[in-house]
């Protein structure tokens, strides 16, 4: 099973006790950013460090946190899956996006974009999704050209590297 598949299993978990009314989402970022210091996710990643120390960082290092965030770690610790938070984190804020009918679509281009251009993107990305969007925009002079937009899991690549990558896969075959 994929890590993103059971990063979003507890997400999941995470979302259904939020409905019930346990704000997690200040919490949650906190443990993502300390999931992602260096010596934090190389310490998570080491098998031979018992669980009960794995756990006991991260709630030092995260502060105070509420009980369902505490009982979170001290189960992915136990089960060796403490380096997903960050991921969980992010899945965890895609669905209360998605509950609240707006999904964050990340755009990546090779040069800056005006406003012009932002706006007519968004406009299109709303009319093809019929959510409100959020517009993250990326600049990577790698891909050449075009753009590449990313809603989700979902990926729509109209980047010019994209498509020699495809041609170059086509006269390989």
């Amino acid at each position: 099973m994929s890590a993103r598949v059971i990063a979003r299993r507890y997400a999941r978990a995470l979302f259904e006790l939020a409905q019930e009314g346990a704000d997690l989402m200040a919490g949650l970022e906190v443990l993502a950013q300390v999931s992602q210091l260096e010596d934090v996710s190389r310490l998570l990643a080491d098998p031979k460090l018992p669980p009960e120390l794995a756990a006991t960082v991260l709630n030092k290092a995260a502060g105070k946190l509420p009980k369902e965030l505490v009982s979170l770690i001290d189960m992915l610790c136990d089960r060796g899956k403490g380096c997903l938070l960050a991921e969980i984190a992010e899945l965890y804020e895609d669905m209360q996006l998605e509950a609240a009918a707006e999904v964050v679509a990340e755009v990546t281009t090779a040069v800056k974009l005006d406003a012009e251009t932002k706006s007519k993107l968004s406009a299109s990305i709303v009319k093809g999704l019929g959510k409100k969007v959020q517009l993250q925009v990326n600049e990577d002079a790698s891909i050449m050209g075009g753009v590449i937009i990313r809603v989700g899991d979902r990926q729509i690549d109209y980047s010019l590297r994209g498509k020699l990558e495809g041609l170059r896969r086509a006269l390989a075959a």
